[in-house]
């Protein structure tokens, strides 16, 4: 019984944030206005051998503000190097699908170090550095095309068991800054940076569901201050592969 009422914990948690909010297409905070934004993700992972593995993301986004659906795939791969290190590559596809405007194709091929310290009591941290490469291709327009560079610091906080495994429910926990550059990877990065907080639920050693909330701040310009813009209300779906260190 007490299994059963925890497997239903995820899905109350994502009911009770989201709903409430549907009816909006935007909230003000300081005569700022920030967006709403919808995700659904299913993430699949693939063991190639013991320290190989192919994953990917399947991703609907929807932002009712701008009446715009993203529709996204990103095939990846993850090298083990040791227990601490471990270098990941892909490409990412992002189709960006506007009612009144005009429909653009993103691609971003990407490469990142993971390394997985420290780990103290039940948390487990990890510091992830990504370089993008973003080739916009817009339709009846000049396409663009720009750098960017991700930090994210992320942990998991196991509530009724010391360490994430089967039937463990979690807080998930992040912080990521994000900058780009148009002209040259030695100018200033200043785009964007992003909080999250969570809950997550692991069904078994194959499928985990998690609810994610994530707070942006953007910027425009290296010299102006950082303004609210985004909320962000995530889904995600993992399966297989080495999910407990997703």
């Amino acid at each position: 019984m007490m299994a059963t009422q925890l497997e239903k914990i995820p899905i109350f948690l994502f009911l009770s944030l989201v709903l409430p909010t549907l009816s909006f297409t935007q909230v003000n905070s300081d005569q700022q206005e920030i967006s709403n934004q919808f995700w659904l993700d299913v993430i699949p992972h693939f063991e190639l051998g013991e320290n190989f593995e192919f994953y990917g993301d399947g991703s609907i986004r929807l932002t009712p503000v701008d009446q715009r659906t993203t529709l996204m795939i990103r095939p990846s791969i993850r090298w083990q190097f040791n227990p601490y290190l471990a270098l990941h590559g892909g490409v990412g596809l992002f189709y960006n699908d506007f009612q009144e405007d005009t429909n653009s194709l993103e691609i971003r091929p990407w490469q990142a170090v993971r390394i997985g310290y420290p780990d103290f009591w039940r948390l487990k941290f990890k510091h992830y550095v990504r370089l993008e490469q973003r080739l916009f291709l817009n339709e009846g327009s000049e396409n663009d095309f720009l750098h960017r560079l991700r930090y994210q610091i992320k942990a998991k906080l196991p509530i009724n068991k010391p360490y994430v495994a089967e039937k463990t429910v979690y807080v998930p926990f992040a912080y990521e800054w994000l900058g780009s550059a148009n002209d040259g990877l030695d100018n200033l990065w200043a785009s964007q940076s992003r909080a999250m907080v969570g809950l997550g639920y692991v069904y078994s050693e194959k499928w985990i569901i998690e609810f994610e909330y994530m707070y942006w701040w953007s910027r425009d310009l290296p010299s102006s201050a950082f303004a609210s813009s985004d909320q962000i209300f995530r889904l995600k779906i993992l399966k297989s592969g080495w999910i407990f260190d997703e």
